[in-house]
């Protein structure tokens, strides 16, 4: 019976200069098979490598689609990351003007969207991924943290009943610290 890291790694490569860390390895293992896991990483301990091997591990295992929602600063970098991992997976961008995204793909294995744009075209999202399966990166959650803002309601609305993998490297105080994000 082979672990979901090996079962990611049977489908997809990663670039050669990653070279997991034992504790990356079992944090994927342990959190992968899960509905919904939180990462709470410290700054370049992996959060990125973790919860994109999970993602892939419910695509690979359920046919999910991946969604990441992320402040708008950190498109083009998780557009390189994952341009990085082979075979080629298909990825939009969900950015540019309203004309450049309505024409944009949304029937591809990655949707990177930045927070804000998400919540103004929260619809166009909520309709296309009516009734299938997807899994929800949350990178720099924080912004989902105040239970009063939109940017919760309408990130939860969206996430509820789907995998939810919410990042951080901000420490959390206390438990009511993740709780919204979660």
């Amino acid at each position: 019976c082979m672990t979901p890291f090996e079962t990611v790694l049977t489908y997809y490569t990663f670039p050669e200069r990653i070279k997991p860390h034992p504790l990356q390895i079992e944090t994927i293992n342990d959190l992968a098979p899960l509905p919904n896991s939180g990462e709470w990483l410290d700054m370049g301990t992996g959060k990125s490598f973790c919860s994109t091997a999970t993602a892939l591990y419910h695509k690979i295992m359920w046919g999910n689609q991946i969604v990441i929602i992320m402040p708008p600063v950190l498109l083009r970098q998780w557009g390189r990351w994952l341009a990085e991992i082979k075979p080629a997976l298909t990825v939009t961008e969900y950015q540019g003007t309203p004309a450049k995204r309505a024409a944009m793909d949304l029937e591809v294995d990655v949707v990177l969207v930045g927070v804000q744009i998400f919540k103004k075209e929260n619809k166009r999202f909520v309709d296309h991924f009516f009734g299938k399966p997807y899994t929800v990166i949350l990178d720099e959650a924080t912004f989902a943290g105040n239970v009063e803002s939109d940017a919760h309601h309408l990130v939860y609305d969206f996430c509820i009943g789907h995998p939810v993998i919410p990042l951080t490297g901000t420490p959390m105080n206390n438990v009511m610290d993740a709780y919204p994000m979660l």
